[in-house]
């Protein structure tokens, strides 16, 4: 996916059952649009995460493989929520969602666009990524081609 300028809100879909089972599955495609929003934007991130956090490790770490797998995956995440809000649609309990994640819980998408909608103005620019794992954004002018080659 190619783009131009951030935007301020990025709507984005894991891409459904093989892609969001857990947060650890859903986790490269909110990478993916986290580069896609500008700095103090909004995400909407949609990942059903019905299994749960995706790994014991990211409850509790125990051995040294674990807690890197740990500090790797929350590494990850605090770099998109350091960048932006995050409201994350999930069935994940909420506790998970804001203690662990340090994101915002929604139960449906339709409450996370409510939610934010007094914070957007009318001309804010917005993204639609309805397969976010399957996307690798490309800031236009890069120098490099749809295939990533120059």
């Amino acid at each position: 996916m190619e783009f131009d300028n951030a935007a301020t809100l990025v709507v984005g879909s894991a891409g459904g059952a093989s892609f969001d089972s857990t947060f650890l599955n859903a986790l490269p495609g909110l990478n993916s649009i986290g580069s896609l929003v500008e700095d103090g934007g909004t995400i909407i991130y949609l990942a059903e995460c019905a299994k749960g956090l995706g790994l014991p490790p990211l409850k509790e770490g125990k051995d040294k493989l674990r807690q890197a797998l740990r500090r790797f995956v929350l590494g990850r995440v605090s770099e998109v929520s350091n960048k932006a809000r995050v409201r994350l649609v999930s069935a994940l309990p909420d506790y998970y969602v804001q203690k662990i994640l340090k994101f915002k819980p929604c139960k449906a998408g339709s409450s996370a666009l409510k939610s934010i909608r007094r914070i957007l103005k009318n001309e804010a620019r917005m993204f639609v990524v309805p397969l976010a794992s399957r996307v690798v954004p490309t800031r236009s002018g890069t120098g490099l081609d749809k295939n990533g080659e120059q």
